[in-house]
This record gives C-alpha cells, structure tokens and sequence, in this order.
C-alpha cells in the first residue's frame, strides 16, 4: 500500500503545484478579447502534467491488491480519529460553499444556483448523519439514500457549469473545472456504491485520485484569482460569491483525502455492516 499512499501525496502537491501554474496561465494565457495565445508554456505544462498523472493513476488503480473486507462497506467503518477529522473539515467546507451559494444569490438572484446551495447544505447534513452511523459499523438501508445526495449535488453543479461555459469558444478556460467536477460525480458515485456493497475498489481510488489532484488545481486557482477580485467588487454578497468556486473545490479535495484514507488504511474492521 505504500506507492498508493505516495501516489496520494502526488495527487495533492503536484495539484497544487498546477493550481499556480493555472493561475500563471489565467493571467498571461489569454489575450484582451479572451482567446488563448498559441504556445503559452503554462498551459503546455498543465495539459502535459494532467496527463500524465490521469494515465499513472489509471496504471497503478490497476495493481491495488483488494479483500473482502477492503472491497466492501467495512473499509469504511470504524475511522480513526484523524480520518473522523478529515471528513468533517469536508463537510464545513463543503457547508461554507452552500452557505455562500445562497448569500450570492442575495445579490444576483439566481434559482439554479439557490438550489444547487440548499440540495448542497441537505446533502452536508445527510453525510455528517451518515459519519455517526458508520462510526459503529451500521449501514441502514432506510438511510442508504443520503450516500447518493453529494452525487446528485455534484451532477446538478457539473450542468450548471457547463452550461454557464457552453458559449465560451477557449475549452482551456474551463475545461480543468469542467474536469474536476466530473471526476467528483465519479468518486461520490463509487464511494456511494462500496456502501452498497459493490465491489469497485480499483475504480474508487482511480477515481478520488484524479479528483484530488484536479480540486486541489482548481481550488488553490480559483481561491487566488477569487481573493484577489474581491476588493474590486463594491456588494459583500458580490464578495461572498467570488469564494463559492474555491471552497467547492476545496471541498472536494479534503473529502478525496478522506476516500483515499478509508480505502489504504492498514486496519479494515471486520465488524458485519447492517444492510
């Protein structure tokens, strides 16, 4: 398990290293009408670098070594103090981002956005419920449902950004967020269907891998580029929403680092879960 672990680590700084490039590219990759310019080196080096880590990802998901007990509900059952820890500071971040949906939308209403915040906050609350459950090994299936939330949340979201970008012609301008969210519908989903008791491991790391390398680029960029636009906004809740897209993202990396702590533990509870 420890090149899994290491490649973990991978995910989160060299994402972080490529969110400061992204930034770097945001802010020279485009010319005053919005287009790309050929050849910006920053951009070379993110499409380059996204690629490579997607297709070691891949390779490595496909030597993890799975048991029954890894390969099920269990593997989540029973965390430790630290993983508890990781989880809930997902769950805050993941709140403030419904939280500042909504406070935007005070400013520029916006229902889709509105929604996205309060089936966001409902999901929150649902997954913090869900914790104290799995924290004894129970898994109800009366409950069941709120693991699928966050992956209705996140498919919502993922429409809502592609079709506030659908008019933009420059597909690098989006395409890393477009990305990122694609893969946090993918590792929601999979994680939602080990509580189910589907046997999709390789996938599930593959995929919160991916998700943590491509959140932790996108949220350390939009946190920066959004810090750094506040003070021309003149309303607070103009302010407010400039952080939505960095928490979001934000929250996707930590809850990636808690999937993947679940799934490379060394100690899997042998405790039968509850169906």
């Amino acid at each position: 398990m420890f090149i899994y672990r290491i490649m973990a680590v991978i995910s989160a700084v060299l994402g972080a290293a490529m969110g400061i490039v992204r930034i770097f590219e945001v802010r020279e990759g485009y010319d005053a009408s919005g287009l790309a310019i050929a050849g910006d080196v920053n951009r070379l080096i993110l499409i380059v670098c996204t690629l490579v880590f997607v297709a070691a990802a891949a390779v490595l998901s496909f030597g993890l070594h799975t048991s029954e007990r890894r390969n099920s509900p269990r593997a989540f059952t029973h965390p430790s103090r630290a993983i508890s820890l990781v989880y809930f500071i997902s769950m805050c971040l993941f709140a403030a981002t419904a939280l500042f949906m909504i406070l935007g939308c005070i400013g520029s209403f916006s229902a889709p956005t509105l929604i996205s915040g309060f089936l966001l906050f409902f999901a929150c609350a649902g997954m913090i419920l869900l914790s104290f459950l799995l924290a004894k090994a129970i898994f109800p299936q009366d409950l069941s449902f709120v693991a699928l939330i966050p992956t209705f949340w996140a498919c919502y979201q993922l429409i809502l950004s592609f079709r506030a970008e659908t008019q933009n012609p420059v597909m690098s301008a989006y395409i890393f967020e477009i990305s990122a969210l694609v893969f946090m519908v993918l590792m929601f989903f999979f994680q939602a269907g080990m509580l189910y008791n589907r046997k999709i491991l390789r996938r599930t790391y593959f995929a919160t891998a991916v998700c943590l390398f491509l959140c932790t680029l996108c949220g350390v960029s939009k946190l920066v580029l959004g810090i750094s636009e506040i003070s021309a906004k003149a309303v607070f809740f103009d302010k407010v929403a400039l952080l939505v897209p960095g928490f979001m993202y934000f929250g996707g990396a930590i809850f990636a680092v808690y999937v993947l702590l679940c799934l490379l533990r060394e100690h899997v509870d042998n405790t039968e879960t509850e169906k």
